[in-house]
């Protein structure tokens, strides 16, 4: 029986990303049938298909953007039907491109994990996702802290004491690996205001 390699999440927060203007990347589980590999990643890409997922080789199963320890703990549970994918695949031939194409017993496999795993608002619980940074979630909190005269040095305190008092509050204590960047920004921002609101009276 083929032996599946599961590749860990390091980082508590390494399955969420957002770029600037978009919602946050979707997140999958990919079984590589090549590779022998599980593996937990965002998408990098916005729009296109990888070509080892569009022909077969990579199966996705899409996720929330989950914790670390919740990701590698559901890439364990699924690891023996994930072994049945891995004997039960082959390859075939079009005349133009070859397919990875799963047998019945890998299929039925894919089917179970798809039911395991698969996104679901009902089945996640709020502690096992990275909770989204969201500025009415703390800047109302914190921003009567923050003056003209604020010191860019004061302002670095307070991002890490916001950031320490929100991975206190949210239900699963992960905020995405840019909430303490993203918060000293809208604060040096508010500070800048400040100043050109006193400058111009």
């Amino acid at each position: 029986m083929a032996k599946a390699t599961i590749i860990k999440v390091e980082t508590p927060a390494e399955l969420y990303r957002r770029y600037q203007g978009h919602a946050s990347q979707p997140c999958y589980i990919e079984v590589d049938l090549e590779e022998g590999t599980i593996s937990a990643t965002y998408d990098p890409n916005t729009g296109s298909v990888p070509a080892s997922v569009w022909h077969g080789y990579v199966r996705r199963f899409r996720i929330p953007p989950l914790t670390a320890d919740v990701a590698n703990a559901t890439m364990e549970k699924i690891k023996p039907l994930v072994e049945t994918m891995l004997d039960n695949w082959e390859e075939d031939w079009d005349g133009h491109n070859w397919w990875a194409r799963l047998l019945p017993e890998g299929i039925r496999a894919q089917e179970e994990i798809s039911e395991l795993v698969e996104e679901d608002p009902d089945y996640w619980l709020p502690e096992d996702v990275v909770f989204p940074l969201e500025e009415i979630d703390w800047f109302p909190y914190v921003k009567d802290e923050v003056a003209a005269h604020t010191t860019d040095e004061q302002l670095e305190e307070l991002a890490r004491r916001t950031v320490a008092d929100l991975e206190m509050g949210v239900p699963s204590g992960v905020l995405p690996d840019d909430a303490f960047d993203d918060i000293l920004e809208r604060l040096t921002d508010y500070r800048d205001e400040l100043k050109e609101e006193e400058a111009a009276e």
